[in-house]
């Protein structure tokens, strides 16, 4: 089984607020695809230095299990949402996981 931890902004490049809507239908697409999601919705702090600056940015997680039925492609996902959130990269991290039973 693949776990997705997806790392979205809650604010654009710029500091204005990423509307609630998008993260929304971000999700559903997500829920359509693997079937639901678990949105991690505590304040979660990133900060990565890129070119001797140093970025910060409050993050939301949303994680997925693919149990292997799937047929999404989480790449283009990956190129759509940052085109939609306005953003040069979004952090999607991908594991194998187990359940224990």
């Amino acid at each position: 089984m693949t776990e997705y931890e997806i790392y979205l902004p809650t604010t654009q490049n710029d500091g204005s607020p990423i509307d609630p809507a998008q993260i929304e239908q971000l999700k559903l697409e997500l829920a359509k695809a693997f079937g639901g999601y678990t949105h991690l919705r505590q304040r979660t702090e990133g900060s990565w230095s890129v070119g001797g600056v140093t970025f910060r940015d409050e993050i939301t997680i949303v994680r997925v299990l693919d149990t292997g039925g799937a047929s999404f492609d989480m790449a283009a996902f990956k190129k759509s949402t940052e085109e939609a959130l306005r953003q040069e990269n979004v952090l999607i991290v991908e594991r194998t996981v187990r359940i224990v039973s």
